[in-house]
């Protein structure tokens, strides 16, 4: 997937993923079953970004209007939601206390 925001070029076939986890979300029983994805990618300037989407278990197509992109300390927010704090430190480096 390729994004452009801010006049940065952001493409996940291009950047090192360096984290991901998922789970399957099925609300109310809605059909047909999503797995939920997050993924995490370093450019190769050393940038952080994310993508956050679901993606059709039986069909494995990906759902375009969970499609959601991460940047700037946005990206350091969801990465507290989805790591461990050695999973974070690995990636952004050490945290005080």
């Amino acid at each position: 997937m390729k994004k452009i925001f801010d006049g940065k070029k952001y493409d996940t076939e291009t950047a090192e993923r360096v984290f991901f986890s998922s789970h399957i979300c099925n609300a109310c029983n809605e059909l047909p079953e999503r797995e939920q994805r997050n993924e995490f990618y370093k450019k190769k300037n050393g940038e952080i970004f994310s993508v956050h989407y679901q993606k059709i278990v039986e069909t494995e197509e990906i759902h375009k209007d969970s499609v959601d992109w991460c940047f700037d300390t946005d990206v350091k927010y969801m990465a507290e939601c989805c790591m461990d704090g050695d999973e974070y430190e690995a990636i952004f480096g050490p945290v005080e206390e």
